[in-house]
Formats: structure tokens, sequence, C-alpha cells
């Protein structure tokens, strides 16, 4: 015959709590549990833009030491990089994207440490192989990127950004939306930095007539939705930091696509 269970042994196995009770036990710790998951989310987000930041600014620093040597483009990149991010928020591109972008700009020019610098700097025209070794310099800094262990969409910017949207530009003649949005977008800044600044070979354009050149080759040698909203916000503050007064000897300055 089998032995009767005490009552009192079945309440001591059951649960505390049952029904109701145990589900606002439940729902407690899972809100303490996601309360610190929260917590610690933005002590990392915190922590990682912190990181990216000084990051950042220790690439900004290399690259102004280097580009501090070289009167004619000392500069350059902080000015590439004001103009492209300014375009990127006008267009609603996401953050993340933005903030490849952000390296992009520091270093789409990195791979000219490859390049002589008589070359860079020759007053005069180029030869064929001073041009090929020009173009060799999208390459190395694409290179140079990815060894560094950067994102793929830093390598992409930085490896197209002389293309051009008719397919006329280099290394691989890429056209239209073959070419990324990011480098798309660094092609305008970098071209408008470029032609608002001196150059051995050439005297730097007034900003009208540098944006005259843009609205000229919209669609052709230029995202046309990207130069349509360079040109939207030029003029804000900040963007169009150093103007000069037009001057009718420039009106015909040659613009070589490769030297920029």
């Amino acid at each position: 015959m089998e032995k009767p269970v005490a009552t009192a042994n079945i309440r001591q196995a059951a649960p505390p709590e049952t029904g109701a009770g145990q589900a606002q036990i439940y729902a407690g710790q899972f809100s303490r549990l996601y309360q610190r998951e929260r917590s610690l989310r933005k002590q990392l987000e915190n922590d990682y833009g912190l990181l990216r930041r000084n990051y950042v600014n220790t690439v900004k620093a290399l690259i102004a030491a280097r580009e501090a040597k070289d009167p004619f483009t000392e500069g350059h990149s902080q000015n590439v990089l004001r103009f492209s991010l300014a375009i990127a928020r006008e267009m609603g591109i996401e953050d993340n994207y933005i903030d490849y972008l952000e390296i992009a700009a520091i270093l789409h020019d990195i791979g000219k440490i490859g390049v002589p610098g008589e070359i860079l700097n020759k007053p005069g025209k180029l030869n064929y192989i001073e041009y090929a070794l020009v173009k060799t310099h999208v390459n190395l800094g694409a290179k140079i990127i990815e060894q560094a262990g950067l994102p793929k969409e830093i390598q992409l910017m930085v490896a197209q950004h002389h293309e051009l949207y008719d397919g006329s530009g280099y290394p691989q003649g890429l056209r239209g939306e073959q070419i990324i949005q990011g480098a798309r977008v660094l092609t305008v800044a970098d071209i408008f930095e470029a032609l608002t600044s001196n150059r051995p070979y050439r005297p730097a354009l007034p900003f009208n007539q540098a944006a005259e050149e843009l609205q000229k080759r919209s669609g052709s040698k230029f995202d046309p939705k990207v130069v349509g909203v360079f040109l939207k916000i030029i003029g804000n503050p900040g963007i169009a930091a150093r103007t000069r007064p037009a001057d009718p000897n420039l009106q015909k300055v040659h613009v070589d696509y490769v030297r920029l």
C-alpha cells in the first residue's frame, strides 16, 4: 500500500508564486535585465564614440602633417571632408555610411605618397608615363586601407573617387551607379576643392566659376543629384569658407581631371 504524501510537502515543492504573481516576478527580472543591457550598451556606445573620435583626430593630424609639407595641398583633405559631410547630411545618407565617408574623405589621397613630388607639383603638362604614375595613387590608397583593416566601403570610396559619371574616369572606367554613392559624393567635393585651390600648373578658380564647372558637367562627369545638393548648400555658413572675386582671365583655365 502506497504511503500518502503529506500536504505540507506538496506546498514546499510548489513554486512560491503561481499565475499572475509568477508573471510579475519574471517581468521584473526581464525589466532589470533589459535596463542593465541598455545601460551597458550606452556605455559601450560612449566608449566607442570616444575611441572613434580619437582615431579620426589622429588620422586627421597625420594627413594634415603630410599636406603641410606641400603649400598647394595644405588643408585639402580637411576641406574635402567638410564638403563631403555637408553633401551627405543634406542628402539624408544614414549615419553609419557617413562615418565611412568621413574616413574616406580624410584618406582619399593617401596613395599619393607613392607618387614622386616632382610629378605631383610639375608646373607644366604631364607626359604619358607621368599621367600613368599619378593614376596609381587610387589603387595604392585602397591597398593601404585594405591592409589597415578598414571596412570595405572605405576602401571602395578611395578606389573610386576618380571615377566619373560618364565612365571617362579611372582606374576602372565605372559609370553611373556602378560607382558607389560615397565615391560619387567624394568626387564632387574633391573636384570643387581642387578647382578653388592653387595648383602649380594652374591658378585657383573663384567659387562661382568652380560652381559653373560643376553645373556644366552635371550628368556627364558628375552625379547630377550630388551636384544639385552641393550647389544648393554651397552658400551656407561653413561651406563657402573662402571666396574670391571673379577674374575674367581665369574663365578659360583647362580643368585636368587626372591631376586634381
